[in-house]
């Protein structure tokens, strides 16, 4: 029996409809021949190659990773893998804190307290203030000993009462969008220095409550959070951050202009 199948018997064989079929060609995972009137003809190599893409795209691979999967020579699966690895732990303790925030958000309504749409975005985004205070607080265990992120918590319990973290939040946000806007730029120059003052004067609650210890490990937290992955957004970019630094040696060896 001739190995050569039409389209419509792969779809049968592998359960994808023509569309998908099509997509996935477009994708590189196979190369059916076409016939004098254009008509694709798939082989039994085409055929195992789309059950193997099946299984894979099952475990959450990407198209574009399943096609260099399945492309001819040696492939490093190991970087692959953990890359899955990592994005199913992200998506699994996302749906872990979904969970927990809806059987939260239940429990109030079984208990008879009227929650409307206000109420259960308002609970949301207090849920979402917590993973990022998670995902922070796992960021600086890779850089502080426990005595040092001790200390650091510390540092924020100790800011003067009424401080509002999300309007200084929100100051960071706006001072970088500000520098990176104006990138690149001299780091010597009078407005790179105008830069460098109003960073410190927002820097200034946290640098009267830190420790030296504290402030030299968080320096160099933020030294690699390109590292960081998208988990946590600090206000300002790494090239932010950088420009800064280059900014604030040139005022201390007198490089200004």
């Amino acid at each position: 029996m001739s190995d050569r199948m039409e389209i419509g018997e792969v779809a049968r064989r592998t359960g994808l409809s023509l569309r998908a079929l099509r997509y996935y060609e477009q994708c590189g995972i196979v190369a059916p021949v076409r016939t004098a009137g254009t008509r694709r003809v798939y082989g039994a190599g085409d055929l195992a190659r789309l059950n193997a893409a099946t299984a894979l795209k099952r475990l959450g691979f990407p198209l574009k990773d399943i096609a260099a999967m399945l492309a001819r020579g040696p492939l490093d699966l190991g970087p692959l893998i953990a890359a899955r690895i990592a994005t199913i732990e992200i998506q699994a303790a996302e749906l872990a804190n979904s969970r927990a925030l809806l059987l939260s958000v239940c429990a109030r309504i079984n208990r008879g307290e009227p929650i409307d749409i206000a109420t259960l975005c308002a609970l949301i985004r207090t849920g979402e203030e917590n993973v990022k205070e998670a995902d922070m607080a796992a960021i600086a265990a890779r850089y502080l000993d426990a005595e040092d992120r001790a200390n650091f918590a510390a540092s924020w319990a100790a800011l003067p009462a009424g401080f509002d973290q999300a309007d200084y939040a929100q100051g960071w946000r706006e001072l970088g969008a500000r520098i990176e806007a104006a990138l690149p730029l001299d780091p010597g120059s009078a407005e790179a220095q105008d830069f460098v003052d109003a960073w410190m004067a927002l820097l200034q609650p946290f640098a009267q409550v830190a420790s030296p210890q504290v402030f030299a490990g968080v320096a160099r937290m933020y030294d690699e959070m390109d590292q960081w992955g998208d988990a946590v957004d600090p206000g300002f970019s790494k090239r932010v951050w950088d420009f800064i630094k280059l900014a604030a040696a040139a005022r201390m060896t007198g490089g200004t202009t």
